[in-house]
């Protein structure tokens, strides 16, 4: 898809305050890594991950996703009034119903007409919530939308803990499980702008999407688990972004050597490690925020962009490539000239 009416106004995020290392997680782990012969440090080892972040107390996700939204509107110099949309794309989530959008909506007071649901398509989620608001103002259908994200994956990781600490699971069943091990928690939001309406902002530029859902069960969750075959994910989730590469070098024309930064969804080292290789990206533009915060789901990416941003790496001019996967398996990558 082409757009030429579409740009990132703002994009701000939010830092979960508390901190658990991979070596408590591998401390609570120990008899049961001990039994099934796998080495304590095989967390980390495994993934780069030193650490995550979580909420404190009984922070909700639509929590996160009101602070962050209220952050980011303010960041924009918008009103409120101004907001036409907002789409929440949140794994995570209150209730199964009402969407954390209509959650969001009411904690923010926009204006009955703002139109307000939720996108879910696993960690792809932020990046299909870009998709959907830009082709609503590519059409002319309106002028700012909001996308939020508030993640908390302390649940699962712990529920996760007690169910480890405390099985007779077989070193293969353990590996499947490390996963949700990974998660972090995270807050972002960004609003997308008519760039009439956004003198300043960031032009999107084009957006492409390709499928392979014949492995959709390679990475299934639960509220309180992840279970992944990781090696066939891997394989299949690199060879899946090339192939996405490769067809926006068809249609759109993209050489990878003039993008001056490449905004990944964060897994861990070997999928980062992995892609740089194959696509043969200069790893000096990839920021890597998975060893501080883990994996941060539908949060992660636009995360990474705002830290970028936040560290005064994004300068004016910049080609920037977002590239984002889903389980199911889905892919997608976005080109902004910063």
């Amino acid at each position: 898809m082409l757009f030429t009416k579409v740009s990132i106004h703002t994009v701000a995020h939010l830092e979960a305050p508390c901190t658990v290392s991979s070596s408590e997680i591998a401390s609570r782990l120990a008899n049961t890594l001990k039994r099934v012969h796998l080495p304590l440090n095989v967390l980390e080892r495994m993934t780069g991950i030193k650490e995550r972040r979580f909420w404190s107390g009984d922070t909700q996700p639509s929590d996160v996703a009101t602070e962050v939204a209220e952050k980011v509107i303010q960041k924009s110099g918008l009103s409120k009034s101004d907001i036409g949309a907002i789409i929440s794309t949140s794994i995570t989530k209150d209730f199964i119903e009402p969407s954390i959008a209509s959650i969001v909506h009411g904690n923010l007071k926009l204006a009955p007409e703002c139109i307000n649901f939720d996108v879910g398509s696993a960690c792809l989620g932020f990046l299909n919530g870009m998709q959907v608001a830009a082709s609503m103002i590519e059409a002319g259908l309106l002028k700012h939308v909001l996308i939020v994200s508030g993640e908390s994956g302390h649940q699962g990781l712990e529920a996760t803990l007690k169910r480890l600490e405390n099985t007779n699971a077989s070193a293969e069943e353990v590996r499947s499980q490390l996963a949700t091990l990974t998660l972090g928690s995270g807050g972002v939001a960004m609003v997308l702008s008519h760039r009439d309406a956004a003198p300043s902002g960031h032009a999107i530029q084009t957006m492409l999407t390709l499928a392979a859902t014949e492995h959709n069960r390679l990475c299934c969750g639960w509220h309180d688990r992840m279970e992944t075959d990781a090696p066939q994910l891997l394989k299949q989730a690199v060879m899946l972004k090339s192939k996405t590469f490769q067809q926006s070098q068809s249609e759109f024309g993209w050489d990878l050597s003039a993008f001056d930064e490449i905004v990944f969804h964060q897994v861990g080292k070997s999928y980062i490690n992995d892609a740089i290789k194959t696509l043969g990206i200069d790893e000096r533009k990839v920021l890597r925020t998975y060893p501080e915060y883990g994996n941060m789901a539908s949060a992660s990416l636009p995360f990474t962009l705002s830290k970028l941003d936040e560290l005064g790496r994004l300068k004016s001019g910049n080609k920037i490539a977002l590239v984002g996967a889903g389980s199911g398996l889905n892919s997608m990558v976005v080109e902004v000239l910063w």
